[in-house]
């Protein structure tokens, strides 16, 4: 069986009752929600970096009149600098990751929630937010910018409420997200209306939200979140939690006007610094999410540019710096430099260059396996020996490449990862198990048009990543199953069952059923029609 893998277009296609933020756009409305999406987070970053100079020359300036009043020589200004330098690796490594999520993840709602909110997250988190509104509150546009902030702090936070899933867990969580929401708009309205609430206790509110927002993590994590989904907080948890503490930290230093003397200057920002710190290194916990857990399923995207292109640069570098040696030794040998013994000495080396390059490939391969819960899906042609010999070679590899083109495209609009293909057969990978039945069932429908019928069979367990293979018990029994289904039928087996129960999608049973080379018996569904 040759092997071939498709970038993942990362599209998973939700079902009827799947939530409102997971439901797919149409191309109208998604390039509608996309284009608002980056036209806000624009917005946000122009007010953002239109402000930050304004903010450095405060600091500076409060830096120079501590460092006098305490008559030290201590320097105040360096570590001013220095926590600017921290505020914008952390914009920009949240900034990375949003970029990430459009590319790759954004065709619902949920995914252009997440692109805002880590914008938001840097914006937000990166600097002291609450100068911002102070050192805004004379420009011309300062209704806007006091707007495009206030909306940063809320979508700062409201992505945690239905992370990983889309989902509210806990359902009160629910409840929460809309207390916050309504908390800056009550702000933005009180802003208009020029009686701002007192400074003490907006943080103190703030505080709270912050607080309670953690907790709907934990408490997802301790009782609403499956094995998978545990493994995808756990990284944004412990990260987050050591946030909570700087951000605590921070903020007591500012209720506390600690940082209003020249002795308590250096603390208030190095407290700053290190919020910020913690924040970006957010980012990165999200990036590890990313690529270990299988979030949002773009891990094999990130490692195959990453750990690839890292493996080829350190392989040529290699072989480069052999180039150099073999030269020098040359020279020191004949007196002189050929071009000539060089060119001749480039082939032998590119071809040790690629076998190099080869097994180390390899090599990485086995070393970055993990075992995931997927859903594997088979699918191929019946009778495809007996087609092949009435249509004729010619009019066959016509109708098998139209096939293939069909299963592909449904491929990529259901979200699946094509593992491996026969030719006449399609062993595919999802993120969960409706949206392999959807797209089996497409295939069914669609390939009936070319005159040829299909059979496919679902099934869901640990399976293990391995490069551009996916081995693993799980894989053989969605192959077994699949053998047992009937001429343009689906099968899945009663672990696939038990995870849709809810949706929109029947089954029925098909008996239990012996699957080859496996114990017992396995309990087996039909789709409905």
């Amino acid at each position: 069986m040759s092997s071939r893998l498709e970038n993942p277009t990362l599209s998973p296609v939700a079902v009827d009752g799947d939530p409102w933020l997971r439901r797919p756009l149409e191309a109208p409305a998604l390039l509608a929600w996309r284009c608002a999406a980056v036209g806000f987070a624009l917005l946000e970053l122009f007010v953002y970096f239109r402000w930050v100079p304004r903010w450095m020359d405060s600091l500076l300036s409060q830096a120079l009149t501590a460092q006098m009043e305490a008559g030290s020589s201590l320097p105040y200004v360096g570590p001013v600098w220095a926590a600017g330098v921290i505020a914008m690796v952390c914009v920009s490594s949240w900034c990375a990751m949003a970029l990430i999520i459009l590319w790759k993840r954004s065709r619902d709602r949920f995914g252009i929630l997440l692109f805002l909110g880590f914008v938001s997250v840097g914006v937000v988190n990166s600097t002291d937010f609450t100068s911002l509104v102070r050192h805004h509150s004379a420009d011309s546009a300062a209704p806007v910018a006091f707007m495009a902030m206030l909306s940063a702090s809320a979508l700062s936070i409201m992505w945690f409420f239905v992370f990983p899933d889309g989902r509210f867990v806990p359902r009160w969580a629910a409840w929460v997200a809309g207390a916050w929401i309504g908390w800056n708009v009550l702000r933005f309205s009180l802003y208009l209306a020029g009686a701002l609430p007192h400074w003490l206790l907006t943080q103190i509110i703030v505080i709270a939200f912050v607080v309670t927002s953690m907790c709907t993590l934990v408490a997802r994590y301790l009782t609403g979140s499956s094995e998978v989904q545990r493994n995808q907080l756990k990284w944004l948890l412990l990260c987050g939690l050591v946030a909570l503490m700087t951000y605590l930290a921070f903020y007591l230093v500012k209720i506390a006007n600690l940082d209003s003397e020249a002795p308590g200057f250096l603390f208030g920002v190095a407290s700053q610094a290190m919020h910020a710190t913690v924040t970006a290194a957010g980012a990165v916990a999200m990036f590890i999410a990313i690529f270990r857990q299988g979030l949002l399923d773009v891990d094999r995207w990130i490692s195959r540019t990453l750990f690839y292109s890292a493996l080829t640069a350190v392989v040529l570098t290699a072989f480069f710096i052999v180039s150099a040696v073999a030269s020098r030794l040359l020279k020191d040998v004949a007196g002189q430099t050929s071009d000539l013994v060089l060119a001749l000495l480039a082939l032998p080396m590119a071809i040790a260059f690629l076998i190099v390059r080869s097994r180390l490939s390899r090599l990485l391969d086995t070393l970055l396996s993990e075992r995931r819960i997927l859903s594997v899906m088979f699918i191929d042609i019946v009778n495809s020996t007996v087609l092949a010999v009435e249509m004729g070679d010619e009019a066959w590899s016509d109708k098998l490449e139209r096939f293939r083109t069909v299963v592909r495209r449904a491929l990529d609009n259901f979200g699946g990862i094509e593992i491996d293909t026969a030719g006449d057969g399609f062993f595919a990978t999802f993120a969960g198990p409706a949206g392999a039945i959807r797209c089996a069932e497409s295939i069914i429908d669609e390939v009936q048009q070319l005159g040829i019928a299909v059979r496919a069979g679902v099934h869901t367990g640990e399976v293990t990543r391995r490069g551009d293979r996916a081995v693993g018990v799980a894989v053989h029994v969605g192959a077994r199953i699949m053998a047992l289904a009937a001429p343009s039928e689906l099968l899945v087996s009663g672990v696939v069952r038990d995870l849709v129960a809810g949706s929109r999608i029947d089954l029925v049973e098909r008996g239990e059923h012996p699957l080859k080379g496996l114990p017992g018996t396995f309990r087996l569904y039909g789709l409905a029609h």
